[in-house]
């Protein structure tokens, strides 16, 4: 049973007393299922992990290591968050080392006027490369390993773009900061011409499927203190 302290006066939503503000018993209730509530919300929207594709995990034996004029366009990956698809490269598994500043399995696009095969495969591989994803994303990364000295952009459906030059046999990472990104192209300028390069390491925070934003989050927690406040003044009252 509550006992209103000695001397005690009731004071919003409490008591004041000998020994200072005691909240009433259903505040109490009300502000640890707040407190619950906020934690569970704060909680969700801190939750939201970023998908990294490295290619590691297509590579076979099958896989070559240096272009063959096999073009692996669509590449469809599914990952934890989206299907992501690849067109205008070949899949490389590059322990060779080609593409010294990126052993590993990389995604890859050529085009060296006036070589041969196996330098050259004229009208084979696109520039830009395009990553499409089947539902919108925020922020997204690349790693680019460039083949010959060339400028390297990234621009995404928003209009937005990256734009970095990257030196021979160097490993560079662009990035975007846009929200809603479904489609992004990678690209060696001037696109026509000589290009030679890989991607690998793409990184995107997926669609956070049933966990709001930041200023949902805020708008909601408001709204709660709101309510909260609302109810004890009526049983106050009451």
């Amino acid at each position: 049973m509550y006992t209103e302290p000695v001397g005690g006066s009731e004071v919003a939503d409490g008591v004041v007393g000998n020994t200072g503000w005691v909240p009433l018993p259903g505040m109490r209730t009300m502000v640890k299922n707040f407190a619950w509530i906020a934690a569970l919300i704060v909680g969700a929207a801190g939750s939201v992990r970023a998908d990294v594709i490295d290619f590691q995990n297509l590579a076979s034996s099958s896989t070559p290591l240096w272009f063959d004029g096999t073009l692996d366009s669509p590449l469809t990956i599914t990952t934890a968050s989206d299907v992501v698809t690849f067109k205008g490269g070949e899949l490389l598994n590059d322990q060779a080392g080609q593409f010294g500043a990126d052993q590993t399995v990389v995604y890859a696009s050529e085009n060296l006027p006036g070589l041969p095969p196996p330098y050259n495969y004229p009208g084979v591989y696109a520039n830009p490369i395009t990553v499409n994803f089947k539902t919108a994303v925020n922020g997204f990364s690349v790693q680019i390993t460039n083949e010959i000295n060339n400028t390297y952009q990234i621009t995404d459906n928003l209009g937005h773009s990256s734009t970095l030059y990257i030196p021979l046999d160097t490993t560079a990472t662009l990035t975007l900061a846009d929200s809603g990104i479904t489609w992004v192209n990678i690209s060696s300028l001037p696109t026509s011409g000589a290009w030679e390069y890989a991607v690998d390491n793409i990184s995107f925070n997926g669609s956070s499927r049933g966990v709001p934003e930041p200023s949902t989050t805020t708008l909601l927690l408001m709204s709660l203190g709101g309510i909260a406040l609302v109810a004890a003044r009526k049983r106050k009252v009451a």
